[in-house]
């Protein structure tokens, strides 16, 4: 791990292998390992929600805002990445966090905060040399995410009922 990305890491930037969508100015994550579908969900809820990353999404907390996500391929975040400054990241508030399954149907199923918070260590990528400190750090950022924000498992198929089980689960309104 470089020793920049370490600096954003103890400055509170969280990078998480993860795509995610925006609903009324709301962003919903979608985690789980290569090949679980996180890009095809995204493009399932396409006619609904404004795609916000694919792959690769980093998570902040704002005081006045809350836990946010923006995309590692913005300017802004490559900027911080490569000279450590993290001024002007920005991102948009996270609203739900989705561990998804494929399956033979659509059904979405409350997580508890810890099971949450294991989903966000895992995208994460917790195989990465830290120092402990560092690593009880993050920890400690991860768990308050999967205590603030509602964390679901997302069990999917492609009939395109996603999104009338996310809209009667999470009231969601439609992208303005």
């Amino acid at each position: 791990m470089s020793e920049l990305a370490m600096r954003l890491e103890r400055a509170g930037i969280l990078t998480l292998h993860a795509s995610a969508v925006q609903i009324g100015g709301q962003a919903l994550v979608f985690l789980g390992p290569s090949g679980t579908g996180k890009s095809t969900v995204c493009r399932l809820l396409s006619d609904v929600a404004e795609p916000l990353v694919d792959d690769s999404t980093y998570v902040l907390y704002q005081d006045d805002r809350g836990w946010l996500v923006g995309d590692t391929r913005a300017e802004v975040y490559e900027d911080a990445f490569l000279t450590g400054r993290t001024a002007g990241l920005d991102g948009v508030p996270l609203r739900a966090v989705f561990r998804l399954r494929q399956a033979a149907a659509t059904r979405l199923e409350r997580m508890p905060a810890w099971q949450t918070c294991g989903c966000l260590v895992e995208a994460l990528g917790w195989h990465r040399f830290r120092p402990a400190e560092m690593n009880r750090a993050i920890f400690a950022r991860l768990a308050a995410i999967a205590r603030a924000v509602p964390g679901y498992r997302l069990h999917f198929d492609l009939s395109g009922r996603i999104l009338h089980v996310l809209k009667g689960t999470l009231q969601l309104a439609a992208t303005s």
